[in-house]
């Protein structure tokens, strides 16, 4: 630096440099701040300028020293990352629990209007065609299921997710997706199979299957809509040197933004223009892929699109067929079930579920629940919330504990989500005794058919 002007040694950014220059030539002492480069290059530093004085308290010179705080303010920015995940955390846990509700009503009326209309079809006689409104109910149903799937991604921010693994087919996840995401695709590019002989995976067929419907609609919207035959959408397997199986999905759209693609698997980074996107899709897609022993990557290429790579830990257990459906065991006696939950509707639908097959009675508050129990009722079953206002789920096993131990073992909590300390680590303790809403009716059913004997 020895020799050179101030222009020389810091070429960038003159305005802030220069009136530091000024400042501390005029005897002001200035710290500022101020970076260099480019993303993902760029370097920040903070500058001290203070003046120098001769014997008679003139300014004769200035002293600048610049310090290089960029690991700071990497850490800085993951700080507020995490804090603002924290955040979300707590305010998904709250948004989930108070969806779950509501949509298991929903959830329980429609499968109940499906198996009472699929009872009168299969009555009606031969040849008959099913009541249209059945199909109608079961696109309905199956967008809430969606629905579900949704809040069932807020809960991710809430608390780790353990669900089932197994060797999963890749193939017939990418077949479902691709169909699921035909609309999107089919106005945007050409879909090309690229399947190469692949050994199934270990995972959860559920979650890498939103994993790819994820980068595959990421893909459709990087292209533009109405040059379909012009633009592809690239969706290839195979096993790479290390026996891991390789998913790729590949898009001919104009390439990821070079400031972004160092933060692109950061949450709420998105390429969407405002409104268009959460940036929330990618980072559930890396926890997703992380937590099943994989890694998603990708290869941008300017102008000519980008590639996701997907690597997936291949199952080496022997494949084994999965043994027949059976059919639900019939009903032994007619039982008795006790439903607490604060939620007026779900009650209802509960009831509504069941009591074809069981007696039930229903309750809003656990404080009745109990005086019900004090009274000397006894149930088979009893099915409990875990957030309710008055008394918890948690309260309320403390007092079949006390008072009660013989109804232990026959109590199920169901849960929406968990946005307290206490009830999030109640949940975990009791997680084998937890069903999450909105509920798997055939589990619920199962549950109270194997205590009524």
């Amino acid at each position: 630096m020895l020799g050179k002007t101030l222009q020389e040694v810091i070429p960038h950014d003159r305005a802030a440099h220069d009136d530091a220059h000024a400042r501390a030539l005029a005897g002001e002492s200035v710290l500022y701040d101020w970076s260099s480069g480019a993303e993902p290059d760029v370097r920040y530093f903070q500058a001290a300028v203070s003046p120098v004085r001769d014997a008679e308290g003139r300014v004769t010179s200035v002293v600048r020293v610049a310090r290089d705080v960029t690991e700071q303010k990497q850490l800085q920015t993951q700080l507020m990352v995490s804090d603002r995940m924290a955040s979300i955390g707590l305010l998904s846990a709250g948004v989930a629990h108070e969806i779950n509700n509501p949509l298991m009503a929903v959830l329980g009326n429609l499968q109940l209007a499906l198996e009472t209309r699929a009872n009168a079809a299969a009555a009606a006689p031969d040849g008959s065609a099913p009541p249209e409104d059945l199909e109608l109910l079961q696109d309905a149903l199956t967008a809430t299921q969606r629905v579900e799937a949704i809040v069932r991604d807020l809960r991710l921010f809430s608390r780790s997710e353990e669900e089932r693994t197994t060797a999963v087919d890749v193939h017939a996840v990418l077949d479902s997706t691709l169909r699921m995401a035909h609309n999107q695709l089919r106005h945007r590019a050409r879909v090309v199979r690229d399947f190469g002989e692949i050994p199934r995976v270990h995972g959860n067929a559920s979650r890498l299957g939103q994993v790819f419907l994820n980068l595959l609609l990421n893909a459709a919207q990087a292209i533009a809509d109405g040059h379909a035959e012009a633009n592809e959408i690239r969706v290839s397997t195979r096993l790479d040197a290390q026996g891991r199986v390789i998913v790729e999905i590949a898009d001919t759209g104009p390439g990821i933004p070079a400031e972004l693609r160092a933060r692109l698997f950061t949450p709420f980074v998105t390429t969407k223009a405002a409104g268009a996107g959460t940036g929330l899709g990618l980072a559930i897609c890396q926890r997703i892929v992380t937590a099943l022993g994989g890694v998603i990557s990708f290869d941008d290429r300017p102008g000519r699109g980008t590639v996701f790579r997907v690597q997936l830990l291949a199952d080496r257990k022997p494949a084994t067929e999965a043994p027949p459906p059976q059919p639900a065991a019939p009903v032994r006696r007619r039982g008795s079930v006790l439903i607490i939950d604060d939620d007026v509707a779900l009650c209802h639908v509960l009831r509504k579920l069941l009591v074809h097959d069981h007696d039930v009675v229903a309750s809003t508050d656990a404080r009745e629940a109990l005086q019900i129990l004090s009274s000397g009722a006894r149930f088979d079953v009893i099915l409990c919330d875990v957030m309710m206002p008055h008394m918890t789920g948690a309260e309320f096993h403390e007092h079949l504990v006390r008072f009660h131990p013989e109804l232990v073992p026959r109590t199920l909590f169901l849960t929406g989500g968990a946005f307290t300390p206490s009830a999030h680590e109640f949940i975990e303790r009791m997680r084998n005794r937890c069903l999450d809403k909105p509920l798997d009716i055939g589990a619920l059913r199962k549950f109270i058919n194997d205590y009524v004997k």
